[in-house]
């Protein structure tokens, strides 16, 4: 589905029930974005009309160089097209209006320090003793996060040793040691490391 037709639809259709969310790109977010990206993603499948849209939450100091899905929610999939959208296009509407309640807070590092799962998907206990333990350093729960980062450690590195290690586990003990270091010497390093990787989410995903 081109950008532009994604603008029509959310011009015409989204909009007038939405307030505090911009379009940028393929992204509709609320506004400001400070540490998480909350929105939808109105993304392309296979075919010029395929609306593949999901609900998504992705905290922006987890450096990532494109949409995150770990803590979305699938809205729909369907074939959208002019001669379709008047009738397919409240309904979807009406389906993003229903997932507000529960997804509209969830912009700031301290909801996402407890938020369990609550998606389709599995939960990836790394990511997600990861995103808690970043969440509270930016929350002030310097010793806590230090903690969650410890055990994140030892266990990646026991995978290590196991030979059972993903290739992106190296990179996550990296960051986290650096941070543990950080939190160590001054917690204000350990925040600044992390408003580095927030401003590294959001040029990646060419947002404000």
């Amino acid at each position: 589905m081109k950008s532009a037709y994604i603008k029509h639809l959310v011009n015409k259709y989204v909009d007038p029930h939405f307030s505090g969310y911009k379009l940028s790109g393929c992204l509709y977010h609320r506004e400001p974005i400070e540490y998480v990206l909350n929105g939808y993603c109105f993304g392309s499948g296979r075919g010029a009309d395929i609306l593949n849209l999901d609900r998504i939450v992705q905290p922006m100091y987890i450096p990532f160089d494109s949409i995150a899905l770990s803590l979305s929610k699938r809205v729909m999939y369907t074939c959208v097209s002019k001669e379709n959208e008047e009738q397919l296009m409240p309904g979807i509407v009406d389906k993003m209006k229903s997932l507000e309640p529960f997804f509209y807070e969830l912009t700031t590092p301290g909801y996402l320090t407890y938020l369990t799962k609550y998606t389709e998907y599995e939960d990836n206990s790394d990511y997600d003793c990861q995103r808690r333990a970043y969440s509270r350093i930016l929350n002030g729960e310097y010793a806590l996060a230090k903690t969650q980062l410890k055990s994140l450690v030892d266990e990646l590195e026991q995978r290590v040793r196991d030979n059972t290690a993903r290739i992106w586990h190296g990179d996550m003990i990296e960051r986290a040691q650096e941070l543990i270091r950080f939190l160590d010497i001054n917690p204000q390093l350990a925040v600044d490391k992390l408003n580095e990787y927030t401003a590294y989410t959001k040029n990646c995903l060419r947002l404000p």
